[in-house]
Order: C-alpha cells, then structure tokens, then sequence
C-alpha cells in the first residue's frame, strides 16, 4: 500500500484534534478511539502502560479525578509508510472535581502512529514529559 504523506498528515492532525477535544470534554470513550489495541504509553513518573485496557484504566482514573483542560501544539509531522511520529508541545491545566487548587504543568511529547487495516491511522506508541522544574530542581 503506498501512503500519500500530504493525505496522512492530514489525517494524523484530524486524529489529533479530535484526541485533544474527547480528553477536554472527558469523553473516555472518543479519546480511546484514537488508540490502537496494542498501543505502549510511556507517561511520566510511571511504569510502561501496555495494551488499550491499560492506557483505558490511566484515562478513566485521571477522568474521574479531575475536569481536564488542555492545549496542544503540533510541531512535527513525519510519514514513513504505515508509521509515522507527531512532535508538539503542551499545556494542561487539571481542577480537582472535588475542589482545591488545579494543577498546571507544560512540557513535550513524541508520539508514533501506525496504519490500522481499517484504514485509519492510531497512537501506537505515546510518551509525554514535563518541560517544568520537578522537586529540588
């Protein structure tokens, strides 16, 4: 299968987009949508998260703690054949649902895709790091 790189790139930022809209509204189940069943997430200060139902349960128990407000810049689009990698920045915001004070953190991503035999690009691999200060910094 050939891969028009202008066609997945497009196609890449639309996933993106509406990744980005589902986590804002809470939306569990349009975010994991985004999601290929054999995805790794790497997330910050925590094991390896492997497979769906485990990248599921870190978004639902995040969902149900806090309202989620996020700005997502992409810096980086690349297309090589069925993978291809996003680049970009961060800014979020989470406000506990049970009151106290948000929290704010900024920082950077890496996230690769591959071609789903259904036609559709997917997060395969994702990995997500502060840019602020940690502890004793």
């Amino acid at each position: 299968m050939k891969f028009a790189s202008e066609t997945a790139e497009r196609s890449i930022r639309e996933i993106h987009e509406a990744a980005t809209v589902a986590l804002g509204r809470g939306d569990l189940n349009a975010l994991m949508d985004s999601y290929a069943d054999d995805v790794i997430s790497l997330p910050p200060d925590q094991p390896a998260l492997f497979g769906k139902d485990a990248v599921r349960s870190m978004w639902e128990n995040l969902l149900t703690d806090f309202a989620v407000e996020v700005l997502v810049s992409i810096d980086e689009v690349a297309v090589a054949g069925p993978w291809a990698y996003e680049r970009g920045t961060f800014e979020m915001k989470l406000s506990p649902r049970g009151g106290g004070a948000p929290i704010e953190d900024r920082g950077k991503y890496l996230d690769i895709l591959h071609w789903q035999a259904d036609g559709s690009w997917k997060y395969s691999r994702v990995s997500w790091s502060s840019s602020l200060p940690g502890p004793g910094s």
